[in-house]
């Protein structure tokens, strides 16, 4: 038997499919005893590989996030897809119908998700700011919604045309009814015109006709002065202001209905007007003296006149819970990172923000004027000598009494 020559040198064994390293790639060292076999060569590639596998946590979450909601609870999905499934242009007012509504679906899918947060984390802080946050933003972009239909509609061809409006021709009352004086004299009986003056000593001429009615500014006649008196005739009876009649002088005294229902003074209380009544002292003498001499009821305390109650705090009156309005206060006066916040919304209230922390608010127009008040504490600050709260006339002047209120720790 012949064997063909070849080399005799022993070659080193090589193993194939030996483990490797999954961070480096080097080979992993042989195994010492039994159990679960390694991952990693080293500490350090099994710490690089830690410091990797929290790196593309991190990713994923932040990847979730942007598709469902932001760190402040946003959504940031788009919604044009949703919202413009239209193939033709829109125009510039339906474009912005559509963002309207657009933001109004992005603020209701805001506010589930910040409803399903606050029942997860028992957040009621959260739940509070979140439907009042929404109940703004409903109210702007519904009342926004409602403007543009409308404004669209109208400006349709094929809207019809308004109707014109209709207004009463001048002088015309809305019943119709004119101002015309002599019509209404023209419509009188004349026999209710006449009237009678009392007896006197001296006789006095008799006139020709009756006596012409004079007209008072509110169309009613007054008594004359004078008119003739037969001996035995019987006497009518005089016209009283509104149609009223009053007492005949041959009969039993019967006293007069009151111009708007007042009752009258007896005739023994009453002082007799002497001469000829005009029509303005026979309103005076139909109303009670003891009813015109008597004050102001004991029984209302005098405390209450003109007395404003301590509003409720801004924060839970549901405006937005982000305040776009900042107005900086002087640090010479007031000191380091104070600040007036408010709404654009609401620019009578301003929250006086003391390094970034709610001191308490001024508030304008509570007295149906111009002034601002300070609230500090749930209380107005004001004299307290008078006990009234002090008026100023800007926000900063308000301020800055709340601010000496703060530093004395009231």
């Amino acid at each position: 038997m012949s064997f063909s020559p070849g080399v005799n040198e022993v070659s080193e064994p090589v193993l194939f499919g030996a483990p490797e390293c999954e961070v480096c790639g080097g080979e992993m060292p042989e195994r010492k005893g039994t159990g679960r076999r390694a991952k990693y060569c080293s500490k350090a590639c099994s710490s690089k590989a830690d410091r990797q596998r929290e790196r593309e946590r991190r990713d994923a979450l932040v990847a979730a996030a942007a598709t469902t909601e932001s760190p402040r609870g946003e959504t940031g999905a788009p919604v044009d897809g949703l919202l413009r499934p239209l193939g033709f242009p829109v125009g510039t007012d339906g474009g912005e119908l559509l963002e309207a509504a657009a933001e109004l679906y992005r603020q209701t899918r805001l506010f589930v998700i910040q409803l399903h947060r606050a029942a997860r984390n028992t957040d009621s802080d959260l739940l509070r700011s979140a439907g009042a946050d929404m109940r703004s933003a409903a109210y702007v972009l519904t009342a926004r919604h409602s403007e543009l239909v409308g404004q669209m509609l109208a400006e349709h061809p094929l809207a019809a045309p308004a109707p014109p409006a209709e207004y009463p021709e001048p002088g015309v009352l809305p019943r119709g009814e004119t101002f015309d004086a002599q019509r209404i004299a023209a419509s009188v009986d004349p026999a209710m015109l006449a009237t009678h003056a009392p007896a006197e000593t001296a006789a006095r001429p008799a006139v020709a006709g009756p006596a012409a009615a004079a007209e008072s500014t509110r169309g009613e006649t007054t008594a004359p002065e004078a008119a003739p008196q037969g001996a035995q005739g019987a006497q009518p009876f005089t016209d009283m202001p509104r149609g009223e009649t009053s007492a005949r002088a041959d009969g039993p005294s019967v006293p007069p209905p009151a111009p708007r229902g007042e009752t009258p003074a007896d005739p023994e209380t009453r002082a007799p007007v002497p001469g000829p009544a005009l029509s303005g002292d026979r309103l005076r003498d139909l109303v009670d003296e003891r009813l015109a001499q008597q004050g102001p009821s004991d029984s209302t305390p005098a405390d209450s006149v003109g007395t404003v109650s301590v509003p409720r705090d801004p924060l839970q009156r549901g405006l937005p819970r982000s305040m776009d309005v900042r107005i900086p206060l002087d640090e010479n006066t007031f000191g380091y990172n104070w600040v007036l916040a408010g709404w654009t919304v609401q620019p009578d209230v301003l929250v006086v923000l003391g390094e970034g922390h709610p001191v308490g608010w001024v508030e304008r127009g509570l007295d149906g004027g111009e002034g601002w008040v300070a609230v500090y504490g749930g209380y107005f600050l004001g004299d307290p000598a008078t006990q009234q709260a002090i008026l100023h006339d800007t926000a900063e002047q308000a301020a800055q009494l709340m601010h000496q209120a703060y530093a004395v720790d009231l």
